[in-house]
Formats: structure tokens, C-alpha cells, sequence
């Protein structure tokens, strides 16, 4: 049986601002977005979070781009090394793909 990773236990997230671009959503199906997240990062070497099907283009934590972010599509999981713990802003520059499933929300 797969083991599920709980995300809230090294990031506590405690508002989010989504901004979606939708301007090529019906021409090509491409949605492109920013979130800005803070919250409280508990695990003193990375942050974590949830990463369904994301392109991620940037990330940064504070105002500073981090090169090295990666994704584990196996996990669905954005992993974003970070030393220390305590409160955190991060932004993410994100694009998708829409899917038939999608198409209509």
C-alpha cells in the first residue's frame, strides 16, 4: 500500500492569494498563475507542498528566487529546500494544462 505524506505536518499555511491568467485558457487550454502563500514552515530543511500536474516556472521564499525547487510527480509534490523554521511567504509561478474535467469550472 502506497504511504500518504501529510504536508501539514511541516507547513502550517495560513492564507493564500491566488492570481489565475486565463487569456489563452480557451485558445490553448493553458492556465497560467501566481500564489503567494504564508504560514509557518516546522521541518528545519525543506517546505513541501501539493503539486498536481503544475508546471512550476519560479519559486521564491521572501523576495529570493530558489534555483533548486524541484517535483516529485510520484508524490504530487512541490519540494522547496529551505534551512530554518518559522513563519515563511512564498510565491509560486505556476501553468497548467486544462483538462476535459476541468473545462467549465
Amino acid at each position: 500500500m502506497h504511504s500518504v505524506s501529510h504536508l501539514y505536518d511541516q507547513f502550517h499555511p495560513h492564507h493564500y492569494d491566488v492570481h489565475w491568467d486565463l487569456t489563452q485558457a480557451k485558445t490553448d487550454r493553458l492556465v497560467r498563475g501566481t500564489v503567494t502563500l504564508s504560514g509557518d514552515q516546522r521541518d528545519d530543511h525543506a517546505i513541501r507542498l501539493h503539486a498536481h500536474d503544475l508546471t512550476v516556472n519560479h519559486v521564491r521564499i521572501g523576495k529570493k528566487l530558489v534555483a533548486d525547487f524541484s517535483i516529485d510527480a510520484k508524490n504530487d509534490e512541490l519540494h522547496i529546500p529551505h534551512l530554518g523554521s518559522g513563519a515563511v511567504t512564498i510565491e509560486i509561478e505556476f501553468e497548467l494544462n486544462m483538462t476535459d474535467a476541468m473545462h467549465g469550472m
